[in-house]
């Protein structure tokens, strides 16, 4: 038996020691300083002297063990935090400890329970968030470089004429350094995001977002390796937040304008300076970019039509990389770009469908192809040995919707199928796509039952949304069944997995898998199919009520939209 015991420590530790010193600094700093033409401490006062070197000695030590500590883990960032209080009041008109300062905010603002804190120390002192605000919105000369940059590559410039290299690695070395206006852009939108969660954050903040936004937006700029990428992230953030949707929808126009910037063809003389940077000064935007456009459109519909209007598809279109999908898993820079091309795009081209023009439709089925191609060559690696990791089918899912959008929202179904007629190339051919998605979605067959927490999972929402493809594909085969192209597709394979699926989903997804089987019900060449696998019983008890359901709820809506009478009866029975 082991016996373990927790001896009580009665003193106070030394991070307690600590926290108590930067208390009392941040005291005297207030006491002796002027607030509305009022000094608590004259100096003439004896003890002015004392709490002026008090403040200068132990403040700069103290935000030192108190950053190193935070840059340990999440415990210890935890142990620090409370002293947020007194050291973010100390940001105003401090010069001396302004970076120090920056440095623990920003740290602090990086882990969870740290920057929970924070947001609740700023939603009860808004004041303080407006400090870091006005540090991102003036972009003083001072705040553009790490501190001390100006003094190295001086040194460095006069070290050269005598041959010496150390001083170009060392000027390099100080600008892998953050700068106090990229720790301030990082600290509001991490802040933003911890404080999201927060009601009182929200009520408190939601006066500064415009403010926020004006100063981000002056940092949009393309090819601004500095500061427009975390610009970029705030925003993104910043979006979580109810109230700023609206604000961030006015930068729209300049986030395409930079994205546009960012993904041209590099001059020689560009290339050639990037390879002699560090590669982790010369980091490009343009996922970011996207991030900030992919959750615009999500939290705010309406921003499609003004993304639509400045030609955000001929932007982002050409983004799209199917190499990229060639190394499952990774979370290298040009995956994350693909994917979100993908989910910007189906949104785009899902609203307005007739904006893709015919050689861009062309294209991007090219590279939908390749990826399915890619897609298939996995799934026949792995056939039989493992199920398919979720993070994988996360990365598949985006290409596989856009797909579906662009082949059932467009005409471009019945011009793919039109040039499998005239194209002897098997691989561009209607009929090697639906190989490639019907190996797709066999493979995604589940074992059982779908629980409750599994509905809305990535491999459900493959399943839904190839359900609409395959139902789109009956249809028009039912449609035009003279046709060469449609009468050598056979879709009977997939019919007995629809129907196992439909059993087994539950949620959004079911639903369009009975669509699809009633799809497949209407077209004679696979009506026999669904009855022999029990597809019209599994309709009438699964389907059916559901629809009914939706119907009775449709028609009491409309008698409540359109009928006084029935409007105080539900509000009576409310009551």
């Amino acid at each position: 038996k082991i016996d373990l015991k927790v001896d009580e420590v009665v003193q106070p530790s030394r991070l307690d020691s600590v926290l108590h010193h930067m208390e009392r600094c941040c005291v005297l700093w207030r006491k002796r300083r002027r607030t509305e033409g009022v000094m608590q401490m004259q100096d003439d006062e004896p003890e002015a002297k004392d709490a002026d070197d008090f403040v200068e000695l132990v403040t700069p030590r103290a935000l030192s063990v108190l950053l190193a500590l935070a840059k340990q883990n999440d415990h210890h960032c935890s142990l620090t935090v409370p002293a947020v209080r007194h050291v973010w009041p100390l940001l105003e008109g401090s010069q001396q400890w302004r970076y120090e300062i920056l440095s623990l905010l920003f740290e602090w603002s990086q882990r969870s329970i740290s920057a929970k804190a924070m947001a609740e120390f700023a939603a009860r002192y808004p004041q303080h968030l407006q400090m870091l605000i006005d540090i991102v919105a003036k972009e003083k000369k001072e705040d553009a470089l790490p501190p001390g940059f100006q003094d190295n590559a001086k040194k460095a410039a006069d070290f050269l004429e005598l041959g010496s290299e150390a001083a170009m690695q060392q000027m390099m070395d100080s600008l892998l350094v953050q700068s106090p206006m990229e720790l301030a852009i990082g600290s509001v939108g991490n802040l933003c995001a911890a404080g999201a969660s927060l009601n009182l954050f929200q009520e408190q903040i939601s006066g500064l977002v415009p403010a926020m936004v004006s100063a981000l937006r002056r940092h949009l700029r393309p090819n601004d390796w500095r500061d427009c990428g975390p610009a970029a992230g705030a925003l993104c953030n910043l979006l979580r937040l109810p109230s700023a949707a609206a604000e961030v929808e006015s930068c729209s126009e300049l986030l395409l304008k930079a994205l546009s910037e960012e993904t041209k063809p590099e001059i020689a003389a560009m290339k050639e300076l990037k390879a002699q940077l560090p590669s982790r000064l010369v980091v490009s935007a343009t996922s970011r970019l996207l991030g900030v456009l992919v959750n615009l459109v999500v939290c705010r519909p309406t921003s499609l039509a003004q993304l639509q209007h400045h030609g955000a598809l001929e932007i982002v279109l050409p983004l799209l990389d199917p190499e990229a999908y060639s190394s499952q898993g990774s979370d290298d820079e040009p995956q994350v770009i693909s994917t979100r091309v993908c989910l910007l795009s189906g949104r785009l081209i899902g609203a307005f469908p007739d904006a893709l023009k015919l050689d861009q439709e062309m294209q991007l089925l090219q590279k939908l192809q390749k990826i399915l191609q890619t897609i298939s060559e996995f799934i026949s690696k792995v056939a039989g040995k493992t199920s398919i990791d979720e993070k994988i089918l996360e990365l598949f899912d985006p290409p596989v919707r856009l797909l579906v959008t662009l082949l059932t929202k467009t005409g471009a179904l019945t011009r793919l199928a039109r040039r499998s007629e005239e194209n002897s190339e098997p691989s561009r051919s209607l009929s090697s796509v639906v190989l490639h998605l019907s190996q797709l979605l066999k493979a995604l067959l589940p074992a059982q039952h779908l629980v409750k927490e599994e509905e809305g999972a990535s491999a459900s929402r493959l399943r839904g949304n190839l359900a609409l493809l395959f139902g789109q594909l009956s249809e028009m085969q039912a449609a035009n069944e003279d046709a060469a192209v449609w009468k050598a597709l056979d879709l009977g394979d997939v019919v007995e997995t629809f129907l196992e699926m439909f059993r087994r989903e539950r949620g959004a997804a079911q639903h369009n898998l009975g669509v699809c089987i009633t799809k497949f019900c209407s077209n004679g060449r696979y009506r026999e199919r669904v009855k022999e696998g029990n597809g019209l019983e599994s309709l009438h008890q699964i389907q059916l009520p559901k629809v009914n359901d939706q119907k009775e709820k449709e028609q009491r809506m409309h008698r409540l939209e359109t009928s006084v009478t029935d409007r105080r009866r539900e509000i009576l029975r409310r009551r």
